[in-house]
């Protein structure tokens, strides 16, 4: 039987290791398996269409360099 503290650590733990593939993505510049993580974060969090196009018109407003090529805005 799985209890609810059990259930919150495992998903706790999901959560971590998602975070912490995402960051790594980012700081090795592999952009489409972060841009993947962070869609699978956004579900897991909840994220509110609010969250999203915030997040959506930073990156427009910081969107100039080399990989603005390559994001495309979903």
């Amino acid at each position: 039987r799985i209890t609810n503290k059990t259930a919150e650590s495992g998903d706790v733990d999901y959560l971590r290791n998602i975070l912490i593939k995402y960051l790594e993505y980012i700081a090795t510049g592999e952009e489409k398996e972060a841009m993947t993580l962070e869609k699978v974060l956004f579900t897991v969090l909840n994220a509110s269409n609010k969250d999203l196009e915030s997040l959506q018109r930073a990156r427009q407003r910081n969107n100039t360099g080399l990989l603005s090529y390559f994001y495309t805005p979903a």
